[in-house]
């Protein structure tokens, strides 16, 4: 009789402890989904970012050709507008030569 009690309360205890270590594999499964539900949103998270910084690349490679572009609208108009200082130079000469000769005139 002795014997089965110190067997029962030797299984009891084995039994607890089992408990106890089951207890902990849960908690510690608990854990680890956790963990693993953190990194499924971080990974959705940089897939979002590696997309938005895609986009400003895009955005900024656009960009960059819109600015290279108005430097040869620049050099075009910077044309233009030395024809158009000689036009009025040359209109200017005529202009003055013209005022030069009607005084030659009303002077005689």
């Amino acid at each position: 009789m002795e014997s089965e009690k110190r067997w029962h309360s030797e299984t009891l205890l084995k039994l607890n402890e089992a408990e106890t270590q089951l207890g902990q594999l849960n908690s510690s499964s608990a854990d680890v989904d956790t963990a693993n539900n953190d990194v499924s949103l971080l990974q959705e998270k940089l897939s979002s970012k590696n997309s938005e910084i895609a986009q400003l690349s895009a955005e900024k490679e656009e960009l960059q050709q819109k600015l290279s572009e108005p430097n040869s609208n620049s050099d075009s108009l910077q044309e233009e507008v030395t024809e158009l200082k000689g036009q009025s130079e040359e209109s200017q000469i005529a202009e003055a030569a013209s005022q030069s000769t009607d005084k030659k005139f009303t002077s005689i």
